[in-house]
């Protein structure tokens, strides 16, 4: 999951705190961070979930993550 497109889509909605961004998605907060920290694949339910809370695509949810632009940043 691409933790940066879902924290820029949660941000712009105020929330910027996983209790924030899973209260409003509904899911459990382990469940979250284990998904924001690479821990556990996302299953299509809560891509689709994070994607409809945040008005973004499920694409830019899991669109891989430029490791050389999050260096350079």
């Amino acid at each position: 999951m691409n933790a940066r497109s879902l924290r820029e889509a949660a941000a712009l909605a105020g929330d910027t705190t996983d209790y924030r961004i899973a209260k409003r998605s509904g899911l459990a907060r382990a469940t979250l961070s284990r998904l924001v920290n690479g821990r556990v694949e996302p299953s299509v339910t809560n891509v689709m979930r994070l994607a409809k809370c945040y008005g973004v695509t499920v694409e830019s949810l899991l669109r891989p993550v430029d490791v050389n632009a999050a260096v350079a940043a």
